[in-house]
């Protein structure tokens, strides 16, 4: 069971913390599926490989910050996997045309942005953690898990979506509601 939290003060954030929606953290995973689009275009893979290999990490990146009891907003780690989607879509959009050399400077660049977001944000938690010394209440388990039902339900529709649709757009999409919408209907009732 992963840890979600429902207490965020407000639906987005400017500095790093966890808003219930949007913080700085997403800039950190637009950032990182920029960087494995960039690899994908290094390797010549179709959009909807990388895209499905970006989003696969970015769901194994949220379920690791549960693990080490990193708590945010369900809706939070859901828009960061996202997050990670649409950097590697925009890397395909804006990058696919340059050379290798020139992708390899935005590559490096991007990178050492990214490094120093994630120490800053890294730096901001631990601090924030010694200062406060974060209570167990903030760190329970849902025993209705109707979050980790919409986590996973959403997870289970946005990861195959990429394959879908490249096969079939129809077929994605009514894959994405139906498995959206279950997960959602599961959360409510």
């Amino acid at each position: 069971m992963l840890y979600f939290e429902r207490s965020a003060k407000s639906a987005v954030k400017f500095r790093f913390g966890h808003g219930k929606y949007v913080d700085p953290w997403l800039l950190v995973h637009v950032i990182s599926g920029i960087l494995i689009g960039i690899v994908g275009l290094f390797f010549n893979l179709p959009l909807w490989q990388i895209l499905t290999i970006s989003l696969f990490l970015g769901f194994i990146y949220e379920v690791w910050e549960s693990i080490i009891r990193i708590v945010e907003d369900v809706e939070n780690s859901l828009i960061d996997i996202i997050g990670v989607g649409v950097g590697t879509l925009l890397s395909y959009w804006f990058f696919d045309f340059f050379t290798l050399t020139q992708l390899i400077l935005i590559l490096l660049g991007l990178a050492a942005l990214n490094l120093l977001l994630f120490y800053i944000g890294w730096h901001s938690y631990l601090k924030r953690l010694t200062r406060n010394r974060l209570s167990a209440a903030r760190y329970q388990q849902l025993g209705d898990k109707r979050d980790n039902v919409l986590f996973f339900g959403t997870v289970a529709a946005i990861l195959p979506a990429p394959f879908l649709f490249q096969l079939d757009l129809k077929m994605a999409l009514v894959w994405f509601l139906a498995i959206f919408l279950a997960s959602a209907y599961a959360r409510t009732a």
